[in-house]
């Protein structure tokens, strides 16, 4: 995000090339009143070598289980078709710390929306993720990518971080797509 200010404790944000991509747009959906982890934050990013825009989101619902994760997931589900409607045409990936895991029920009818890209990259290199205490579990944090992108490589990043101080209880995934 551009504004620091704004995003003090924003869970959200994103990171990114501008040597290769231009931010075009960025905005944050609250998805609970007055709360800046509990949001959808959206940026659309244009590929400077040819022009091809497309849409990224972010997201971090209340903890599965909670008074807030019914409310704060409708929300980002309500919030994440306007946007698809707004933008209609463009590739979207959504990524995130959707705290649930993979054989919930949310998360199968959200695959139904969205491929997954820990069971449809082309190589999936680690599909669990790790605390920073180094105690396994299964993921909680996705990349979903619609039907105008191709992912073709997931994995969960351990190897680099392992024993060293990171900034957050989960280790960092990353995807690569073609649109």
């Amino acid at each position: 995000c551009k504004d620091s200010e704004s995003v003090s404790g924003l869970m959200t944000t994103f990171i990114y090339n501008p040597d290769t991509v231009r931010l075009l747009d960025e905005y944050v959906i609250d998805l609970e009143e007055g709360s800046q982890i509990r949001v959808l934050s959206v940026a659309v990013f244009e590929r400077i070598s040819n022009g091809q825009k497309f849409i990224v989101t972010n997201t971090h619902p209340a903890p599965y289980g909670s008074a807030n994760y019914a409310p704060n997931l409708q929300a980002m589900l309500t919030a994440a078709s306007s946007e698809l409607e707004k933008y209609a045409g463009l590739p979207v990936i959504m990524v995130g710390d959707f705290n649930i895991t993979p054989n919930n029920s949310i998360i199968t009818d959200f695959n139904s929306q969205m491929k997954n890209a820990t069971l449809h990259a082309d190589v999936v290199d680690k599909e669990e993720s790790y605390n920073d205490w180094g105690a396994r579990f299964l993921t909680l944090d996705y990349i979903f990518y619609d039907k105008f992108s191709k992912c073709h490589y997931y994995e969960v990043v351990t190897e680099k971080y392992a024993g060293k101080e990171w900034i957050s209880d989960h280790f960092p995934v990353t995807a690569e797509f073609t649109f």
